[in-house]
């Protein structure tokens, strides 16, 4: 009750944000009038768990690759759900099958994506009372309410439980750079250890790791058995729960590394992108939809702030009161630089990495100057008031599912105006098409089992088809038509223009979270979209 009691407002900001993501939980997954998720990230990682429990690995076709820690967890926390009946994962034998069980077995899924979000804003609180002497619903505040937070938090995948495992991380190393024991040491080893269990992109955790006990150890070269046996521990974990499977699977691994830092690198110089270079674009366009333009534009501040209040205390020797601000910071430049590899691929859920960190760093500069500033009562305001207008620019990719999707929009108008048995073409690979969700049904239920009764049929089509059928449907066509300089959507566009195809009907996203980006090009890259403009073109 003390604890309670000393932290209503935190309690009260977990259950806005719990209630928040509960009120979406169900936007975008299978149901009766479609298979598969419109994030087919989701589909993926639950296949991942799937396969894990039935073929020991989770890197099979079908299923997302990559190390095994999550999906383990989610297949344990699955069993009590399994055991009252609620769900049975193994009851589903194709993607049109069972589709009702489908959708209860997301909704439990990302009931788990939200168990991590609560203990990773809790670990934060933690981190910026404990260790940063900062008010922990300030930091939990701008933490919460930044657009790729919401997102992600209401789908499942594996990042959010990643940000809990590098917050667990941090404030393991905390501990030990406060008590710097061989205890403690090898206990900061297990969560840095997990974090990369759950996803490689927390390899940087294995650098702080090291780099703390250099940096943050007295006396290190007469305690080189503290980073020996923590190393020692560090790997035996990462290898027992993350990629126990290793050696028979190296293959697998190989391609999940090739297509995560070359396949998306080499994508880049495609892009039209309007300004200099990618990195102008990252860092001064796509950070701040991601995170927000507001408190991105904290953070951009406080960064600045805290180079040089770091670069002072190091000069002047005055660092042994500020190690934990130090640690935080010295923690994001490892982790940005870890994003240089993925080019234009650093956005969306790749960057999430870097938010703990950047709401820490912020909450602590606004402290710091609202207790130094005389006109504190007027910051205060100021500072609210800009809290208040990044909620309600972060609060769009909530409020924007809360009405029908462009999916469900344009599957009702194509059943109420094309006439039934009708050719439809499509693009290759159709999950991957943001297609109206009557055509993606039909069309893989056809695909496994020919004798289904379907309304349309359905014809893959590219430029160098040999004759396209009367109806088209293309979608995202604005990013090939104006920011990539070639594609295969962009020749098959020419050819549809070319043999005097017309826009019979339109759908686009909710307008309001269209004006978060300046144009599709920032729509697409941004990462929080997975549902894209459908345009169905007829021949005239």
């Amino acid at each position: 009750m003390k604890i309670v009691k000393n932290n209503k407002l935190l309690i009260i900001l977990i259950a806005l944000y719990s209630l928040a993501i509960f009120s979406v939980i169900a936007w975008g997954i299978p149901s009766q009038a479609r298979p598969f998720t419109y994030n087919m990230d989701e589909w993926h990682q639950m296949s991942a768990v799937r396969a894990l429990f039935s073929h020991g690995t989770p890197n099979v076709p079908g299923a997302a690759h990559g190390s095994i820690f999550q999906f383990f967890l989610s297949g344990v926390y699955l069993i009590p759900f399994v055991v009252f009946g609620l769900v049975n994962p193994f009851a589903i034998h194709s993607s049109i099958s069972n589709l009702a069980m489908q959708e209860k077995l997301f909704i439990v899924l990302r009931s788990n994506t939200l168990l991590f979000g609560v203990l990773s804003i809790i670990v934060l609180a933690i981190i910026a009372k404990k260790h940063l002497n900062s008010n922990s619903v300030l930091t939990a505040l701008l933490f919460v309410c930044t657009p790729i937070w919401l997102t992600l938090s209401s789908n499942f995948k594996y990042d959010i439980a990643l940000i809990f495992w590098i917050l667990l991380s941090t404030l393991a190393i905390l501990n030990y750079i406060k008590s710097p024991t061989l205890k403690n040491y090898i206990i900061s080893a297990i969560p840095c250890a997990l974090a990369f269990a759950t996803k490689v992109s927390a390899v940087p955790m294995l650098a702080i790791y090291i780099a703390s006990f250099f940096i943050f150890t007295p006396h290190w070269q007469k305690k080189y058995k503290h980073l020996v046996w923590g190393v020692a521990v560090f790997l035996a974990i990462f290898v027992v729960f993350g990629i126990p499977d290793l050696f028979f699977r190296w293959s697998d691994y190989m391609e999940y590394l090739s297509s995560n830092l070359v396949s998306s690198v080499k994508a880049d110089s495609n892009y039209i992108l309007g300004v200099p270079n990618k990195w102008i674009y990252i860092f001064f366009i796509g950070f701040p939809m991601i995170f927000g333009h507001i408190f991105y534009f904290l953070f951009f501040i406080a960064f600045v702030y805290w180079l040089i209040k770091i670069i002072r205390w190091l000069y002047f020797k005055k660092y042994a009161d500020h190690k934990g601000e130090i640690f935080i910071f010295f923690s994001l430049i490892i982790f940005i630089l870890s994003l240089t590899s993925l080019g234009l691929g650093a956005t969306g859920n790749r960057v999430l990495v870097i938010l703990p960190f950047l709401g820490l760093l912020s909450a602590k500069f606004i402290i710091n100057v609202l207790k130094t500033n005389r006109y504190k009562t007027y910051l205060s305001i100021f500072i609210g008031i800009l809290i208040f207008l990044q909620f309600c620019e972060s609060s769009v990719v909530i409020y924007a599912k809360y009405g029908k999707s462009v999916l469900q929009q344009s599957s009702s108008w194509i059943v109420g105006n094309i006439s039934k048995g009708t050719t439809i073409g499509i693009e290759n690979i159709p999950i991957y098409q943001s297609l109206p969700d009557i055509v993606l049904r039909e069309y893989y239920l056809k695909a496994t089992d020919k004798l289904a009764k379907i309304s349309y049929e359905y014809e893959i089509v590219s430029a160098t088809s040999k004759k396209l059928p009367k109806v088209v449907i293309i979608s995202d066509r604005y990013l090939d038509e104006k920011f990539e300089k070639k594609s295969p959507k962009k020749d098959l566009l020419d050819r549809l223009k070319k043999e005097n195809y017309k826009v019979t009907e339109e759908f686009r996203p909710n307008l309001q979270l269209y004006k978060l980006f300046h144009n599709d090009l920032d729509y697409y890259l941004s990462g929080l979209n997975f549902v894209f403009p459908v345009t169905i073109y007829e021949r005239s």
